[in-house]
């Protein structure tokens, strides 16, 4: 079996393709966490996407940035 790991991302600011690719480079296992920290929306093209994975799934945790306030 493999170790948790954590993965840290910050900055994604609403690049829901980018954010898709970057996880599936990552081969997230069942065991890992992803935790967002901060700007996860804001300007970019498709944060409705980016949303929907931070909420999708209960490995992904998320710090409030200062563009979510």
């Amino acid at each position: 079996m493999t170790a948790a790991r954590t993965f840290v991302i910050g900055d994604i600011h609403g690049c829901g393709t980018e954010f898709c690719d970057l996880l599936s480079r990552i081969g997230l296992q069942p065991t890992d966490t992803v935790i967002s920290v901060g700007d996860a929306f804001d300007r970019g093209p498709d944060p409705k996407t980016v949303l929907e994975i931070l909420l999708g799934s209960p490995r992904m945790e998320m710090v409030l940035g200062n563009h979510e306030l």
